[in-house]
């Protein structure tokens, strides 16, 4: 293969990466998206920990999926930086079983948070 026909195919694989896929973790299961919610928010000096902003990163990226497959007026409970606090709540209260989280998909265990958060939305202002 020549230098051109280098750059062009490395061209076409970058094209071919879903945008934001770089920027946000992939969880191969559920236990781990949630050990990394359930990593501390902050560090001493107060920025935010690598793990944490992962699991924020990719609960925004399943809830925008998740919001645009809703009906009208149907809006969950918690949004933004609360997703990964809720998240973890809800899956210690629920509880991923013992070998559970390892089998369950990250994005399954998002979607099904995320349906137990639904309600609906609030009247404008």
């Amino acid at each position: 293969m020549g230098y051109g026909q280098g750059l062009i195919a490395a061209a076409v694989l970058l094209l071919a990466v879903p945008a934001g896929a770089a920027s946000a973790a992939e969880y191969h299961s559920a236990r781990a998206l949630y050990a990394d919610c359930a990593a501390p928010a902050m560090l001493k000096n107060g920025a935010p920990t690598e793990r944490r902003e992962q699991c924020a990163d990719y609960i925004d990226h399943v809830f925008n999926a998740w919001n645009l497959n809703q009906d009208n007026g149907i809006c969950s409970r918690h949004v933004g930086y609360q997703l990964p606090d809720a998240y973890v709540q809800y899956w210690r209260t629920r509880g991923l079983g013992f070998l559970m989280g390892e089998f369950r998909s990250a994005e399954a265990s998002v979607n099904d948070f995320l349906d137990s958060q639904k309600q609906p939305c609030p009247p404008p202002p």
